[in-house]
């Protein structure tokens, strides 16, 4: 096979090993994490300055801080979703499936992925203090438990 299509050797040899991946994943957690709390951004638009140079760059950063504190409520949100679904999961029972295919708004994996976030931020509150988009934990949700699991840097309250 690979005589007919050689470029298929390249993709194999680009392909992160496990370990490689761990590494990537771990590094993003801990560059992204910003102790800060969460900050009001609200009308941020009128805060920009554009009349020299170094003011535009301090708007850019600015902004920059806007978006990663938006990331924050992102993931906030999120875990607050997947604690509502948990609950409403136990109060209905065996109807949670007809309720969550019928009456809301997620996917069945998506809204699984968020109850299973919730209870992760709960044990690892520290993780919402991360500038990742919700998607980063949601494609690689076991290697980041995996992390939290094994790095005291996860533990402990915020």
């Amino acid at each position: 096979m690979l005589e007919m299509y050689p470029e298929l050797s390249s993709v194999k040899e680009q392909q992160q090993t496990k370990e490689e991946r761990i590494g990537v994943i771990k590094l993003s957690l801990s560059k992204s994490y910003d102790p800060r709390k969460r900050e009001d951004f609200c009308g941020v638009e009128h805060n920009l300055k554009r009349d020299t140079p170094e003011q535009v760059i301090e708007s850019i950063n600015y902004l920059g801080k806007a978006i990663g504190n938006c990331q924050r409520d992102i993931l906030f949100y999120s875990a607050l979703q997947g604690k509502l679904l948990s609950r409403l999961k136990e109060v209905c029972g065996k109807h949670f499936s007809h309720i969550l295919k019928n009456s809301i708004d997620l996917s069945r994996a998506y809204a699984l992925f968020l109850m299973k976030f919730s209870v992760l931020t709960e044990k690892y509150p520290k993780l919402l203090q991360c500038e990742l988009p919700i998607n980063f934990f949601y494609k690689n949700f076991k290697f980041v438990e995996n992390i939290c699991e094994s790095n005291t840097e996860w533990h402990g309250a915020v």
